[in-house]
C-alpha cells in the first residue's frame, strides 16, 4: 500500500510537473503572441510618425513657397509702385521744362513787341520833332 500512495504522489508530482510546463509553455506564447503585437504596434506607432512627420515637412515647404511667392508679390508692387513715381516725377519735370520754356517764349515775345512799339513810338516822335523843325524853319 506504501507502493501504491508513492506512485500516487509520483503520479501526482509528475501532473504537477505537467500543469506547470503547460504553464510556462502557454505563459511563453501568450509572451510570445504579445511581443509580437507589441512590435507590430511599434511598428505601426514608427510608421504613423514618419507619416506624421512627412506631413509636417510637407506644409513647411508649402507654407515657405506661398511666404516666397507673397514676397516676390511685395517686391514686384514695389517696384511697379517705384517705377511709377519715377515716372510721375519725370512727367512732371518734363511738364515744368515745357512750362519755363512757354513763358520764356511769351515774355521774349511780349518783350519783342514791346521794343517794337517802343520803336515805332520813337519813330513816330522823331518823325514829329523832325515835322516840328521844318514847321519851324
Amino acid at each position: 500500500m506504501v507502493e501504491f500512495y508513492k506512485q500516487k504522489d509520483r503520479e501526482a508530482e509528475e501532473r504537477e510537473k505537467e500543469l506547470e510546463v503547460q504553464k510556462k509553455l502557454k505563459a511563453l506564447a501568450v509572451k510570445q503572441v504579445l511581443d509580437t503585437q507589441k512590435r507590430t504596434v511599434d511598428s505601426k506607432a514608427i510608421r504613423d510618425e514618419l507619416r506624421a512627420k512627412r506631413h509636417t515637412e510637407q506644409q513647411e515647404r508649402e507654407w515657405r513657397r506661398k511666404e516666397r511667392e507673397e514676397a516676390a508679390k511685395r517686391q514686384k508692387a514695389q517696384q511697379e509702385l517705384q517705377s511709377t513715381i519715377l515716372k510721375q516725377i519725370e512727367e512732371r519735370q518734363n511738364f515744368l521744362i515745357q512750362s519755363a520754356a512757354f513763358e520764356k517764349a511769351m515774355a521774349d515775345k511780349v518783350s519783342n513787341i514791346q521794343e517794337d512799339q517802343m520803336e515805332e513810338v520813337r519813330k513816330q516822335e522823331e518823325a514829329r520833332q523832325v515835322v516840328r523843325k521844318q514847321c519851324d524853319v
